[in-house]
C-alpha cells in the first residue's frame, strides 16, 4: 500500500468518524472469470458490523476469507459481482444480527472496484416506531373520545382560494351524534356533503374559520341521530376541527320544563280516544258526590253533545247524564281508593250499535283520566276472526287432502328429538289409517319410530330449521295406496304436513309411460319405414325415368306432336315424383330431435346457405341485405338449423314477382320472452333470438299463414313455382325441435316476412 500522506491521513480519521461504513472492493480473478473481492478499504463504522477487526480485514476476500460477514459473504459477493458486471447501483436492506440494526446498503461501480456504503437505520427505525406509537395513541384518543371530531384540511386553488376541504380524521362518535356515516363522509368532499344535506349556505362561515381564526359555536337537533348536539368549529392548521358534544340529556330538561305546563293539552290532543281529565267533588259528608272537567282533549267531541271548549269547569254528570246512575260512576271512586288505579270497561250502546271501551287512570290524589274509545270495527273485527277461525276449521276438517300440524320436541339441549301432533283432520285419519286421537296423543316416533333414521324424518329437520319446503310420493304399503306429500315450515317449533292419495294419477302416468314407450317404438318403425319406403319408392320411378328416356330417343322424328308432349308430361311426373320422395323423407327425419345441440352462429348459417343458392342468386339477380353480429350464437343442430335457412331463404327467391329483382334482408334482435307474441309469452327461456327474413316477393294472404306451415300445403300451382310442399313443414318440425316456433306475416304481392324464434340460452 502507498504510504499515507498528511492530506491521506486526514480523510481516513474523517472516514474513520462517519457513521455509514465504508468499505472498497477491487475484483479478483482467475484467467478471465471474475471469481472474488478483495477489501481494498474499510472505515472504523464498518467494525460493528464484521467481527474481524477492521486493520486485518484489509486485504482479505469475500468468498475465501468470508468477508466482510460469514454468514452472508457469498450473498454478498453476487450482489457485488452484478454491480460491477453491470455498473448498476443497487440499494438493499436487511437486518444485521452482529449489529442488532436493520441496514441499508448501496453499491456502486467505482474506480474499478465496487464502492458500498452502509447505514445504520436503527434510529430511523426507532423514531419512526415512535411516531407510529405516537400516531396510534393519538388516533385511539381521538377514537376513544366521549365527544365527536372531525378535522378537515383546506383545498386552495392557483390563487390560494379556498375551494373545499376535504377530511382527514373522524371518529366514530362523530358519526353517531350526526347520523353520518363514516362511508359517507369518505365518499364526499366538505361541499359535497353540505349539498346532500342542503347546507350549502354555512361552507362561508368555515371559511371564516380558517382565513380570520373566528371560532364557530352552535347548538341544533340532528333529526338523523335524534340528538341535540353543540357544535365548537376552530381553526386547526391549515384547515377546521370540528368538535361535536351530545347535549340532549340538557335540552330535554330545558324542554321538559318548557312542556310541564303543556303536559296535559299535547297528551290529550295527540290521542285518537276522547279523553277527560276529572277531578272529584266531595260531598257535604266527605264522599265524593260528582267530578268536574279539568281539561279534554278535541276527540272528545264525538261523544259529547257540548262543544269541547266548554266543557272545561262543568261536571261529570252533566256532560255524560247517563254515567251518573251506572256502574262505572262507582268505578271512578274505586280507582281512587284502590291501590290498583286502574279500570277498564266495555259498552255496548243499543241505541247506536256502537262499542265502547272506557279505561279510568288515576292520576293524582284526587284526580284521575277518563279515555273513551270507540272499538266498534275492532269487536266487529274480532267477530270476522271468529267466523274465519271457524270456516277454516271447517276447511281443515273436510279438505280432501290430509293436513296434519306437528310440533318439535326438543331435548334440554335444544335439539329437535321427536315431533308431536297439534292438529289433525279426518282426511289424515282416512289415508295413514291412524286414529286422530292416536296421533294427538302420542308422538311421531312412538307411532312410527322406523323413521327415527329414514330420509323423510331428516328432510323434516332440515324443513325446520332452514326452511326448505320439500315434497315428496311414497307408497303406503298398508293401505297399499301411492301419497304425495309437502311438509313445510310454520315457525321455529311447527310444521305443515300436507298429503293427498295420487294412487290414481300413478296409475295413470305409469299406463302414459307405457304408452309413450310404444310411440317412441312406433315412431321408430315409422322412420325406418320412411327409410326404406323412399329407397323402395325412388328405384321405380328412376326406372320410369330410364325407360321413358330410352324410348323417346328410340322413337326420336317417329314420334307425333301430341306423343312428344306427353313424353314431356310423364318427365315431370317423374321428376315431380322423385323430389316429392326426397322431402318426404327430409320431413320424416326432421322430426327427429338431436341428442346434442352445439353453439352456432347464425350469420356464418345464413351466408353459407346465401352461398349455395349462387346460380340462383345470379339468374334472378337477387340482393341480400345480412343484419346479424357475429355474437350471434344459439345451441341447436347446425344441419336441421340449416336446412331451416335453406327452405326459407329458398323460398324468398322462389316467389318474387314477375319481372322484378328479388330484395332479402335477414336480421336478427334479441328479446326477453315477455315481448313474444301473446300465443307463446309463456316460453321458459329468459331472452329469444327474432330472426327475420322479408321479401319483396308475391306474398300470400294473411289468413293462410298458420295452413302454410302444414304438410303438402301450397298457395300456388306446379305450373306457376316448383315444389312439394314440404319445406315450410319441415321448418315447424326443426323449430320445435330446438324449442322455437315461427310466423309468418305477408299481403298479397306486397312480400312475406318469416320470423324465426329460437332461445337464446347460454352455453
Amino acid at each position: 500500500m502507498p504510504a499515507k500522506t498528511e492530506e491521506s491521513g486526514f480523510f481516513d480519521d474523517l472516514y474513520d468518524e462517519l457513521p455509514d461504513a465504508i468499505i472498497w472492493l477491487t475484483p479478483a480473478f482467475e484467467g478471465d472469470e471474475l471469481s472474488d473481492f478483495r477489501i481494498g478499504y474499510m472505515n472504523q463504522s464498518c467494525q460493528k458490523f464484521t467481527p474481524v477487526p477492521v486493520k486485518d480485514a484489509l486485504g482479505q476476500y469475500i468468498l475465501r476469507d468470508g468477508m466482510p460477514i460469514p454468514e452472508v459473504a457469498a450473498e454478498i459477493f453476487l450482489l457485488t459481482k452484478e454491480v460491477y458486471l453491470t455498473g448498476v447501483t443497487s440499494e438493499t436492506q436487511y437486518y444485521s444480527r452482529r449489529a442488532e440494526a436493520w441496514v441499508d446498503a448501496i453499491r456502486k461501480k467505482y474506480k474499478g472496484g465496487v464502492l458500498v456504503i452502509t447505514r445504520d437505520q436503527r434510529k430511523l427505525r426507532d423514531t419512526q416506531e415512535r411516531h407510529e406509537k405516537t400516531e396510534r395513541s393519538l388516533t385511539s384518543l381521538v377514537d376513544n373520545a366521549p365527544i365527536g371530531i372531525v378535522l378537515y384540511e383546506a383545498v386552495r386553488d392557483s390563487e390560494g382560494t379556498i375551494t373545499d376541504f376535504v377530511i382527514r380524521v373522524h371518529n366514530e362518535r362523530s358519526n353517531e351524534l350526526t347520523g353520518i356515516s363514516g362511508r359517507l363522509r369518505e365518499a364526499y368532499t366538505f361541499r359535497q356533503l353540505l349539498n346532500h344535506l342542503g347546507l350549502n349556505h354555512v361552507f362561508a362561515e368555515y371559511v371564516r374559520v380558517v382565513e380570520e381564526g373566528v371560532s364557530i359555536n352552535r347548538e341544533q337537533f340532528v333529526s338523523k341521530s335524534g340528538k341535540w348536539v353543540a357544535v365548537s368549529s376552530i381553526k386547526f392548521d391549515d384547515g377546521v376541527m370540528v368538535m361535536v358534544t351530545d347535549i340532549t340529556e340538557v335540552k330535554l330538561s330545558q324542554q321538559a320544563l318548557k312542556e310541564q305546563s303543556e303536559f296535559n293539552k299535547s297528551i290529550l290532543d295527540a290521542s285518537y280516544s276522547g279523553i277527560v281529565a276529572l277531578e272529584a267533588i266531595a260531598g257535604p259528608e266527605g264522599s265524593i258526590s260528582d267530578y268536574r272537567v279539568l281539561s279534554t282533549n278535541k276527540r272528545i267531541g264525538q261523544f259529547v253533545t257540548m262543544p269541547p271548549e266548554q266543557l272545561v269547569g262543568e261536571k261529570l254528570s252533566v256532560v255524560f247524564p247517563y254515567l251518573r246512575n251506572s256502574s262505572l260512576f262507582k268505578s271512578f271512586e274505586d280507582v281512587l281508593t284502590n291501590e290498583q288505579g286502574y279500570v277498564e270497561s266495555l259498552y255496548n250502546s243499543p241505541a247506536t250499535g256502537k262499542w265502547y271501551q272506557y279505561v279510568i287512570v288515576k292520576l293524582r290524589k284526587y284526580q284521575l283520566v277518563l279515555t273513551i274509545k270507540d272499538i266498534t270495527s275492532e269487536r266487529l273485527a274480532e267477530l270476522q276472526i271468529e267466523e274465519q277461525r271457524s270456516l277454516l276449521e271447517h276447511i281443515l276438517q273436510h279438505s280432501p287432502s290430509g293436513i296434519i300440524v306437528h310440533e318439535a320436541i326438543r331435548n334440554e339441549s335444544g335439539v329437535v328429538e321427536d315431533f308431536s301432533t297439534i292438529s289433525s283432520n279426518q282426511a289424515a285419519e282416512t289415508f295413514t289409517g291412524i286414529p286422530t286421537q292416536e296421533r294427538l296423543s302420542k308422538s311421531v316416533l312412538t307411532i312410527s319410530p322406523e323413521l327415527r333414521d329414514s330420509p323423510l324424518f331428516i328432510q323434516a329437520l332440515q324443513a325446520l330449521e332452514h326452511g326448505n319446503t320439500f315434497r315428496t310420493e311414497y307408497f303406503d304399503k298398508v293401505n297399499q295406496s301411492w301419497l304425495e306429500m309437502s311438509i313445510a315450515k310454520m315457525n321455529d317449533n311447527r310444521l305443515l304436513n300436507m298429503f293427498a292419495d295420487i294412487t290414481e294419477r300413478k296409475k295413470s302416468e305409469a299406463e302414459l309411460k307405457r304408452y309413450l314407450e310404444e310411440l317412441t317404438i312406433a315412431n321408430k318403425n315409422l322412420e325406418e319405414f320412411a327409410s326404406i319406403a323412399s329407397h323402395d319408392l325412388k328405384e321405380p320411378v328412376r326406372k320410369i325415368r330410364y325407360f321413358s328416356e330410352k324410348l323417346y330417343a328410340n322413337l326420336g322424328d317417329r314420334l307425333h306432336a301430341n306423343e312428344r308432349d306427353y313424353f314431356q308430361r310423364l318427365d315431370r311426373a317423374t321428376n315431380r315424383m322423385s323430389v316429392l320422395i326426397d322431402d318426404l323423407l327430409a320431413y320424416s327425419q326432421s322430426g327427429i330431435k338431436p341428442e346434442t345441440f352445439s353453439g352456432v352462429n347464425l350469420r356464418a348459417i345464413v351466408e353459407e346457405v346465401v352461398k349455395d343458392f349462387d346460380f340462383e342468386v345470379e339468374l334472378s339477380k337477387a340482393s341480400f341485405k345480412i343484419d346479424i353480429d357475429e355474437l350471434d350464437k344459439v345451441l341447436g343442430d347446425l344441419s336441421q338449423l340449416r336446412q331451416v335457412f335453406q327452405n326459407v331463404i329458398g323460398n324468398a327467391i322462389k316467389y318474387s314477382r314477375n319481372r322484378e329483382r328479388p330484395e332479402i334482408e335477414v336480421s336478427c334482435l334479441r328479446v326477453p320472452s315477455s315481448q313474444l307474441p301473446p300465443a307463446f309469452n309463456t316460453q321458459t327461456p329468459d331472452e329469444y333470438y327474432i330472426i327475420s327474413v322479408k321479401d319483396n316477393g308475391v306474398g300470400f294472404d294473411q289468413e293462410y299463414a298458420d295452413k302454410i306451415f302444414n304438410v303438402f300445403t301450397r298457395l300456388h300451382g306446379n305450373s306457376e313455382y316448383a315444389g312439394s310442399g314440404v319445406g315450410l313443414a319441415i321448418v315447424k318440425k326443426v323449430m320445435d325441435n330446438h324449442r322455437g316456433f315461427v310466423t309468418a306475416e305477408s299481403r298479397e304481392n306486397e312480400g312475406a316476412t318469416f320470423n324465426l324464434y329460437l332461445p337464446a340460452f347460454l352455453y
